[in-house]
């Protein structure tokens, strides 16, 4: 038995020599990185529509997004498909109204960034009620034995009720939705959640927020918004927070070699209110493997 356990201990030194440790630490880094492009829908003035972006089987999303190219595009739910559509398979989901009282349709492409499952995976679901003309940040962080693996999104469910932020904080630590009921009358209370992604993981050492200079966008006018992942690393969420107003985030998706993450976001304010919006671009970079 003795001369077996040596034997066994020779072969495990000479595999981890050559590189191939046969006892692997799990879960501590992120496989099968994959960028998925859904269907683009076209939506014509004041309509709306859904989209969604699936990935492959045994995949889930760990952030997502969508392009517009828009001013007019109202992006009022942008999240994992198993928020918005449970019991469907794994993905996201984005749903747009088209503002425009005439002039063109509005072409939207969701995008969704998966990777194979990690263990315990989990979407954790943030929920509060906006009373009428209610401003209101809503953050959400990961159950406990968890760490917020990455991303989150954002859904109201209602074209009526915005969605002007919709990132990761500074620190790391919970994912912020800012929104805004532009109910005056009724209904009374509009629903609306923020969502952070989680996975029951030892550690994930090479996760880093990187964060785009402070746009200034003046009344009625909009910026284009974009950040790099160091090198070596790939933009697994992101999203712009913007907070003394409600900005249209009219365009936010990882770049298309997922070497950073670009929005666009529009100030609709007007010499009425006279409010100058600072907006930031942030994104949540790993090393994939």
């Amino acid at each position: 038995m003795n001369r077996r356990l040596r034997t066994v201990s020779q072969v495990a030194f000479i595999l981890l020599l050559m590189g191939c440790n046969p006892s692997p630490a799990p879960d501590t880094f992120l496989t099968g990185y994959q960028i998925l492009v859904g269907s683009a829908v076209t939506v014509g003035p004041q309509g709306d529509s859904t989209a969604s972006a699936v990935c492959p089987s045994g995949k889930v999303p760990v952030g997502g997004g969508y392009r517009t190219g828009d001013e007019a595009a109202n992006i009022f739910d942008t999240a994992p498909l198993e928020v918005l559509n449970p019991g469907s398979n794994a993905g996201w989901q984005v749903r747009m109204k088209n503002a425009n009282f005439i002039g063109p349709s509005i072409t939207m492409t969701p995008v969704a960034v998966c990777v194979d499952r990690p263990r315990g995976y989990v979407v954790s679901v943030g929920s509060k009620n906006l009373s009428r003309a209610q401003r209101e940040t809503l953050s959400q962080g990961c159950p406990d034995a968890t760490v917020r693996l990455s991303g989150g999104g954002v859904a109201t469910g209602d074209s009526q009720v915005h969605v002007g932020g919709n990132a990761v904080q500074a620190g790391g630590s919970q994912w912020d939705g800012f929104f805004r009921s532009d109910y005056t009358i009724v209904p009374a209370n509009s629903l609306v959640r923020t969502v952070a992604i989680c996975a029951a993981i030892p550690a994930l050492p090479d996760v880093e927020v990187v964060q785009s200079p402070t746009a200034s966008v003046g009344l009625i006018s909009h910026s284009s918004l974009s950040v790099d992942c160091p090198t070596g690393k790939k933009a697994l969420s992101g999203g712009v927070m913007a907070p003394e107003s409600v900005g249209v985030i009219f365009d936010s998706a990882p770049k298309s070699d997922g070497s950073g993450w670009t929005a666009s976001v529009r100030n609709p304010e007007t010499f009425v209110t006279n409010v100058t919006l600072h907006a930031t671009l942030r994104a949540v970079c790993g090393t994939t493997k």
